[in-house]
């Protein structure tokens, strides 16, 4: 029974463990203890043997009530709780549900690119690289990084139609 609570709490860990702290960093504004906040909400859950019946939400709401329950008796800051309470509704979970939801379906479809395909787009479009950088790091032509992100967007656009336009609004600083 026990080894089944701890693949359980990997596969759950693995899953969401980056965008529970995302959205605790948002909450508290710090990394290191919004890992620590997720970390402690996996292993309250673990040892109250309540993984099986966990959902995303409930994650989601355990992080909000662990965050704030941190900046509360935090001695760096001394705030009121209620407007934050007020700044987080649940509708934010449930967005943010939908919103980790919708880049795991970008990151399958990022991932099932070919290779040198996948690359290229990744270190334009993410990582906010200039073509014409990208064709000098990996000893192509300008028109190639050109064509595989043409590619790509076109692969996206089969898997991704509602995604892409998400894609899209992303800013990114270029230089």
């Amino acid at each position: 029974m026990e080894k089944d609570q701890i693949i359980l709490l990997e596969q759950l860990f693995n899953r969401y463990f980056s965008h529970l702290v995302l959205y605790s960093r948002k909450l508290i504004g710090a990394q290191e203890p919004a890992e620590d906040i997720v970390q402690d909400v996996f292993l309250h859950l673990f040892e109250s043997k309540r993984l099986k019946y966990t959902t995303p939400s409930f994650l989601f709401t355990c992080v909000k009530n662990a965050s704030l329950n941190y900046i509360n008796f935090s001695k760096k800051r001394m705030i009121s709780l209620s407007p934050i309470q007020e700044f987080i509704p649940d509708k934010d979970i449930q967005d943010e549900i939908i919103h980790m939801q919708q880049l795991e379906r970008l990151d399958t479809a990022i991932e099932s690119l070919p290779t040198k395909c996948k690359e290229i787009f990744k270190r334009v479009y993410l990582q906010g690289q200039r073509y014409e950088d990208v064709s000098m790091q990996l000893g192509i032509s300008y028109h190639t990084v050109k064509a595989h992100m043409t590619s790509a967007f076109k692969h996206l656009r089969k898997h991704l139609l509602i995604l892409l336009f998400f894609l899209r609004n992303v800013k990114f600083k270029r230089k």
